[in-house]
């Protein structure tokens, strides 16, 4: 079994308190049936994934400046691990909203990382509009 980086990392850097750990390991699938049966379930889900990546992109950058010897590695880390992407709104709920009809209307496998599918679904290919 291949342990994904995101939670290997995620295992060093959050507590284990963290309900937004949990959000990495949703599926495709998973995430297609709260869609379905329950919209706020879909809400927290996206909330979840937001603020863990907020909290690892603030862990990079403070890694990054107290090892600015190393920022060239940890920056490579970061982009690998958490890779660009542009979400056009701050709301959980609307962001869910459109992860649920962007599911609807593409075919993903139904293991496929609902991780990786936001990176689909949002690529940075546009600018993203300043907050």
């Amino acid at each position: 079994m291949r342990i994904h980086p995101l939670f290997f990392l995620a295992f060093l850097m959050l507590p284990m308190s963290n309900s937004a750990l949990a959000a990495n390991f949703v599926t495709v699938e998973q995430f297609q049936a709260l869609c379905k049966s329950d919209q706020q379930g879909a809400t927290n889900y996206m909330a979840g994934l937001l603020d863990s990546r907020a909290y690892l992109e603030r862990r990079f950058y403070e890694s990054i400046r107290s090892q600015p010897t190393r920022a060239a590695s940890w920056e490579r880390l970061r982009e690998r691990l958490l890779p660009e992407y542009c979400i056009p709104t701050s709301s959980a709920a609307q962001v869910a909203q459109e992860l649920c009809h962007w599911l609807d209307t593409h075919e993903l496998k139904g293991t496929t990382s609902m991780s990786s599918a936001v990176n689909r679904a949002f690529p940075k290919k546009f600018p993203c509009p300043e907050e």
